[in-house]
């Protein structure tokens, strides 16, 4: 999902708020975990998502 882009302010704390309408395209709520990472010269923020799949044979275990 490229294109969308909004501007906020980092608070005394260092938190940012993550606009709602966003927080609903990506279908994340509150007491969700997102993952933060450092990709080169930008930062990538996405909905963390659990994944118990085996490397070698892509088996999804409980």
């Amino acid at each position: 999902m490229k294109g969308l882009s909004t501007l906020r302010k980092i608070d005394a704390v260092g938190r940012i708020v993550i606009p709602i309408e966003l927080r609903k395209l990506l279908d994340i709520g509150k007491d969700d975990e997102v993952e933060i990472i450092l990709e080169d010269d930008h930062i990538e923020i996405k909905k963390y998502k659990e994944s118990n799949e085996w490397l070698i044979t892509g088996e999804i275990t409980p």
